[in-house]
């Protein structure tokens, strides 16, 4: 809810700055460029104090890993987009077609570098879901993301939250077909989506390919 505020008090624009993640520029959690910064202030808080709205108490990974403070979530980087990003301009909140289907924010483990990530970001974990090549139990790695009954908590670009399960964890076997509550094109155009349609979305990254996803 504390995003939509902002949207509305910014001229209807979802932040944008740098992508954070890790790799060596773990500075870049507290570069007030960066949307989590930019939320911290906005939300009265600092990069040395930061809410603790940022932290799901129900994590197995409560470190901040190698980075300043911990931090449990990832912004859809279709919407809170950066300068790197395919199209590097602030995204208004008039240009989500649909925001109560559209995730914004989703969940991940404290020491996970990828503080954004866009379709393809999520179609790479879709395709690695049940590698045992991780250091979490049997090898999944993803287990910020299934933190909750085997799913996770995503927020939507009208405030509201759902909880989205996610596949389960099937040790050696091939890929899921889907992200099951995931999903990743809402519009018609199927053809160009990461992973089809399950049937049973509930939230999805992006409304059609091209044009950062809206």
């Amino acid at each position: 809810m504390d995003t939509v505020v902002y949207k509305d008090d910014f001229d209807d624009c979802f932040p944008f700055g740098i992508q954070i993640t890790g790799n060596g520029n773990e500075a870049s959690l507290t570069n007030p460029q960066g949307w989590v910064a930019q939320l911290i202030r906005y939300m009265g808080g600092t990069t040395n104090n930061p809410p603790k709205s940022l932290i799901c108490t129900s994590d197995p990974t409560p470190g901040p890993g190698a980075f300043a403070f911990t931090v449990h979530y990832r912004a859809n980087r279709h919407i809170f987009r950066d300068a790197a990003f395919t199209s590097p301009v602030p995204l208004r909140g008039i240009m989500i077609q649909s925001p109560s289907i559209m995730v914004m924010h989703t969940e991940k483990d404290s020491g996970n570098a990828n503080f954004s990530m866009n379709n393809g970001g999520y179609n790479t974990v879709r395709n690695n879901w049940n590698n045992t090549t991780g250091g979490g139990p049997n090898g999944f790695t993803r287990s910020g993301m299934v933190r909750h009954n085997h799913g996770m908590v995503g927020s939507a670009a009208d405030g509201h939250s759902e909880w989205l399960k996610l596949p389960p964890f099937n040790p050696g076997a091939a890929a899921p077909t889907d992200m099951q509550d995931l999903g990743d094109i809402a519009g018609s155009n199927q053809a160009s989506a990461s992973w089809p349609k399950s049937g049973r979305e509930k939230l999805y990254i992006r409304n059609h390919n091209g044009g950062g996803g809206f």
